[in-house]
């Protein structure tokens, strides 16, 4: 991002200078023109719901759509000849056709919000016919969005109307860490301390959220005080240039098409994330350094030096390599350590951990594969233990808020109570870990679930009973924590637990052949939705033996 805006400043504005305007002016919207047609294809050929091209999200796509529409709409100084107006016309209503297949209503708001700057910017200018067909294709335009938000409330989305909740939990998370935030991209991290009942269906915690969904909220929850600060010092100063750079010749008539695709990403990051998408922040960053760069001729253009060759910046050389070091080791090192771990498509060896550890040393969850890649498949050894334990705590100490991370390292101690020291002490330092990881994520009941079968297995069936509790309090319709509840009873009261554990099978089984199959088909579903028929036998014949 750096050095696209750095490339904008040196360069001259993006689309102002314009004897090329109109080759620079398509080519935004050329590649937009390639994704609207990758997107029919997904639509027709493959009934794909709300399809993201090749971006990651459809709110990404369609803001890079709404950049390019604005652009499109926006870079010229006079009127076009009239065939260049018409190709323009049917090429706006092929991008606008993706945004309406994209389903974004930030996106729309986006589009909204940049449209009324080139309408405010240009007014004046418009003849009379010209301001009543803008308005009316404005009309037909929001008639158009109304029906496409209508077709997408009756399709497959079930979380259409969440955002006030996570927009809730995000402003709690900025509430509890007034001063500097959770930390720079830290947002998932700590956002399952602040999951919501999404209320609909047997589970309640199965839609798990781990961003903002807002960028103006994400800066406060993530840097504090400072990041509010800058928000709204953005917002002013945005403001500021809408209303007085033209008037100070800041801004040239032919910048409005980029003054409004920012405006329009800046609406829409409300609502969105889009600083999460490289595609909308690089343009938005060559955007921006574009309407910062010179309009006078460059010092290498006005001053030569002896040679004849022009010289340059020492300034500019500084943050070219400025950025390089930071290009290498914010970029390449994290993207080589990927390659050699999840990027390799296989189980990493101990070796190739131990490399990517040396790539990226930032990453905790790295630095706990290579914890556990020192327990072996048979018999857990103490100089096994002692490294894996020494690593998983060193990628504790990277990230101490992270849930994960906590229950992984729980699992380290659990296995070693269990085959190594079978006492007591080594009982409560995994339990520690496993009540940890519960404060950091309160909404999860796999953990507690987890935790309680590690009790059962060392003989504390109180404990095991408990662990079962806090899981149906957060599920309630919920099977495997009633399993367990039905075993734990069973070690802790012997044959007098019989009938309570029948009706706590009984209920799993039930839950286990009702419900929703398709939450079942999910990752969460399969853990909380299902019952383990080893388990199930297991606890039968334990009844049967007691009742002899």
């Amino acid at each position: 991002a750096g050095l696209s805006l750095l490339l904008g400043w040196h360069y001259k504005r993006f689309g102002t200078t314009f004897s090329n305007r109109a080759k620079l002016a398509w080519i935004l919207p050329a590649v937009a023109l390639l994704q609207v047609g990758y997107v029919l294809f997904r639509r027709l050929a493959h009934s794909e719901w709300r399809s993201a091209g090749t971006l990651f999200n459809p709110n990404h796509l369609a803001a890079w759509l709404v950049v390019a529409l604005l652009l499109l709409a926006g870079t010229r100084d006079r009127r076009p000849a009239l065939r260049v107006a018409l190709l323009q016309g049917v090429a706006a209503l092929v991008l606008f056709t993706g945004l309406v297949l994209s389903g974004s209503r930030g996106g729309f708001v986006g589009l909204a919000a940049g449209g009324a700057y080139l309408l405010l910017a240009g007014w004046h200018a418009l003849k009379r016919r010209e301001r009543v067909a803008v308005l009316a294709a404005a009309a037909l335009a929001g008639i158009v969005v109304t029906g496409a938000m209508v077709q997408r409330f009756q399709g497959p989305d079930r979380f259409a109307m969440h955002r006030v909740g996570i927009w809730t939990g995000t402003a709690a998370m900025a509430w509890d860490h007034p001063w500097l935030g959770v930390g720079p991209n830290q947002f998932d991290w700590n956002a399952r301390q602040y999951q919501f009942p999404d209320g609909e269906g047997d589970l309640a915690y199965d839609h798990l959220y781990s961003n903002s969904h807002s960028d103006w909220l994400r800066l406060p929850a993530e840097f504090g005080i400072p990041g509010t600060v800058f928000l709204a010092l953005t917002l002013l100063g945005f403001a500021w240039v809408i209303r007085k750079g033209r008037k100070s010749g800041v801004l040239p008539p032919s910048s409005a098409g980029a003054v409004a695709a920012l405006l329009a990403l800046l609406v829409q990051s409300a609502f969105q994330n889009l600083s999460h998408s490289p595609a909308v922040y690089l343009t938005a960053a060559a955007l921006i350094g574009g309407l910062l760069g010179r309009t006078d001729p460059l010092p290498s253009q006005r001053t030569r030096n002896r040679s004849g060759r022009g010289s340059v910046r020492p300034g500019s050389l500084l943050a070219c390599a400025v950025l390089l070091v930071a290009f290498l080791a914010a970029d390449v090192g994290p993207y080589l350590a990927y390659r050699l771990t999840d990027g390799a498509g296989r189980n990493p060896t101990r070796a190739e951990l131990q490399q990517a550890t040396r790539y990226n040393r930032l990453q905790p969850y790295i630095r706990m594969a290579l914890a556990e890649s020192y327990l072996p498949e048979g018999p857990l050894t103490l100089d096994a233990y002692q490294a894996a334990r020494a690593h998983g705590e060193q990628a504790v100490r990277m990230h101490a808020g992270d849930a994960e991370l906590r229950r992984r390292l729980a699992r380290i101690e659990a296995r070693a109570c269990r085959e190594l020291f079978q006492d007591r002490v080594s009982r409560e330092l995994a339990l520690e870990h496993y009540l940890a990881a519960e404060a950091l994520a309160p909404a999860m009941a796999m953990i507690p679930l987890e935790a309680g079968d590690f009790l059962l297995t060392v003989s504390d069936p109180q404990g095991a009973a408990a662990a079962a509790d806090r899981a149906l309090a957060l599920e309630p319709g919920s099977v495997p924590p009633r399993v367990l509840k039905a075993a734990a009873v069973l070690d802790r009261d012997g044959a007098r637990a019989i009938p309570a554990a029948g009706v706590l099978l009984d209920e799993a089984r039930a839950l286990a052949a009702g419900g929703d199959s398709g939450r079942r088909e999910s990752g969460y579903g399969r853990v909380m939705l299902l019952v383990d028929p080893a388990r199930e036998a297991a606890i039968a014949r334990r009844m049967a033996s007691l009742s002899e």
